[in-house]
């Protein structure tokens, strides 16, 4: 037969208990006892028991109850966390997309003879949206990242510091600062593109396709050094950059 209370099925069990115990502990010693009970004795000692076995009950009962309260609010949080999660990724998707073109341009800039990737160059300025905006809007996001986990907050941290890094070194209040030889300008501008990208990686998983087809630098922490030392090496000796 098909249980129509399921939710109610553990107090039935838990009652179906209390009442087997409460016969075992008061009722088989009566009928056992090799002396006659007073009946005063065994209603006081019956008593007791009846007493401690329903407190136990109760304790057990409520202890059912919390341990739903706290699965609900957790289901809660979680659900909240998710509708911040969507929230927060729809609102930076644009900037996302508009540095993936960016990021396109400049792969093709990349293997032009010098006129062109200058020109390329210039077209990857002009797509990167202006600085200011990606400020406003990580201004926009940051009430919202209170309720994230620690780590999602890091991450989001580390896609504020990425996405500024990426719009100082192109933003329109900076462009008199540009490196002096294309490549350099490719190469730089490409590790900025793999950080802002990494991080938005991190933070949702939507953001992989959208950096699928670019090409990534392999700068890291202790690489980097390494990979700019020529340069600084080729100045020494000649004068020149790139």
């Amino acid at each position: 037969m098909k249980n129509t209370l399921p939710g109610l099925t553990p107090f039935w069990l838990l009652a179906r208990t209390l009442v087997l115990s409460i016969f075992a502990v008061t009722a088989i010693p009566l009928v056992l006892s090799v002396e006659k009970v007073k009946l005063n004795d065994w209603i006081g000692f019956a008593g007791n028991v009846v007493g401690a076995i329903v407190t136990l009950a109760a304790a057990t009962v409520a202890w059912f109850a919390v341990q739903r309260q706290i699965a609900a609010a957790k289901e809660l949080a979680e659900r909240q966390e998710v509708a911040l999660l969507d929230l927060v990724a729809t609102e930076l998707l644009p900037f996302a997309q508009m540095y993936a073109l960016a990021w396109r341009a400049l792969d093709i800039a990349a293997a032009q003879d010098a006129p062109a990737m200058e020109r390329g160059l210039g077209l990857v300025q002009t797509i990167v949206p202006f600085r200011q905006y990606f400020d406003e809007k990580m201004t926009e996001i940051a009430p919202f990242s209170q309720g994230l986990h620690p780590l999602k907050r890091w991450q989001l941290q580390e896609i504020e510091r990425s996405g500024k890094l990426l719009g100082r070194y192109y933003g329109r209040e900076d462009e008199d600062i540009r490196p002096v030889r294309p490549a350099l300008d490719v190469m730089m501008a490409r590790a900025r593109f793999t950080l802002f990208a990494s991080a938005l990686e991190a933070f949702d998983a939507r953001f992989v396709p959208v950096f699928a087809d670019r090409t990534r630098s392999e700068f890291n922490e202790e690489s980097d050094a390494e990979q700019l030392r020529p340069l600084v090496d080729q100045y020494e000796a000649t004068g020149y950059v790139g």
